[in-house]
């Protein structure tokens, strides 16, 4: 009789909390396979947008299922995240990968991806997509408990791993990856190779701008309605949000405060029905708060596909891509004449 776990292995597993939400795990897996190497993707059956459970399985994945939680900050995604990451790697031991690559955030991820290394002398790649607790909106950082506990779950794991791999230069500044004596490379988020984006503006007068993506707690909603304010003293405007979020009602209700017309569409999954709204607006609007550690973001690299300029006023790898490439306009002052 075969052994049931060799039936199972494969050469490369990887391991992520947000494949429903973040294609890149199936960008690493098309990259392996490419190359004749057997892989698969561990995650979770837990939908981080949305706080549902998915009903879709798609083949090529091995889905644990996740303790829910409702807040994006709050003790039970922490439990959520912990507890998944040990499920997770109980589920590696089944496939005894010859390379494990594995995605943090959950910053737990790391503690139980290179406990599993020290037992089974894989390869262990670490690719950072997030920074927690850096990214918090709060002054406090990651220096007090629980906090310190929480991002050291990560730093304290990172020299142990074959390689490391970033989603923007940023964040290896931020961690200091310099100090690290192994391969570190930045590898942006990917993006569909799709046709150029046909510009189908109205012949009217208005300036229309798109904000992409999670209306969440570390989007600028203050700056960005009080751009769109300052811009509307000029010319007629309109805003357009495609994504959703926990702070949706705040900005909209912030909008129509100040007379924004605004048009809510929701999440869209369909590209076509993106691309017809992208092809009639001006400006994508890529703002977060000051204090969240992020050099590029999801969103912009949709604005960028889609063919939108953007309105930045993120720090790092985007701002130098707007400086270099002329292909927006950075803010840091309300600037309504330039854009």
């Amino acid at each position: 009789m075969q052994n049931y776990k060799n039936n199972k292995k494969k050469e490369v597993v990887i391991v992520t909390c947000f494949a429903a939400n973040e294609p890149r795990a199936e960008y690493v897996r098309d990259f392996f396979e490419r190359r004749g190497k057997s892989t698969l993707i561990i995650s979770t059956d837990f939908i981080h947008h949305g706080k549902f459970f998915r009903k879709d399985l798609p083949i090529g994945y091995d889905f644990i299922h996740a303790q829910p939680y409702k807040k994006n900050l709050s003790i039970a995604r922490l439990r959520s995240h912990y507890i998944f990451s040990k499920n997770a790697m109980e589920s590696v031991k089944e496939y005894q990968p010859e390379l494990l690559y594995v995605m943090i955030p959950a910053n737990s991820l790391a503690k139980f991806a290179v406990r599993y290394k020290e037992k089974t002398n894989c390869k262990l790649i670490l690719d950072i997509i997030d920074l927690w607790p850096e990214s918090l909106t709060i002054p406090i950082g990651k220096t007090i408990w629980p906090l310190s506990m929480w991002s050291g779950l990560r730093d304290k794991n990172l020299h142990l791993a074959d390689a490391i791999i970033t989603e923007c230069d940023l964040y290896q500044k931020v961690l200091r990856l310099d100090i690290l004596n192994m391969p570190i490379h930045t590898v942006y988020w990917p993006q569909e190779d799709y046709e150029n984006v046909f510009r189908a503006f109205r012949e009217d007068d208005v300036l229309r701008f798109l904000y992409l993506g999670s209306i969440n707690n570390i989007i600028d909603i203050e700056g960005i309605v009080k751009l769109l304010i300052e811009v509307q003293k000029l010319r007629k405007i309109e805003l357009h949000i495609v994504g959703d979020g926990e702070t949706r009602s705040k900005f909209i209700n912030l909008l129509k405060e100040y007379h924004v017309p605004v048009s809510f569409h929701g999440y869209i999954y369909d590209h076509d029905k993106l691309k017809e709204i992208a092809s009639q607006c001006h400006w994508g609007i890529n703002m977060m708060k000051p204090s969240v550690q992020v050099g590029l973001t999801m969103k912009s690299v949709s604005y960028f596909e889609l063919g939108l300029p953007i309105i930045n006023n993120i720090k790092g790898d985007t701002w130098e891509f707007v400086e270099n490439y002329k292909i927006g306009v950075n803010v840091v002052d309300i600037l309504p004449e330039k854009i």
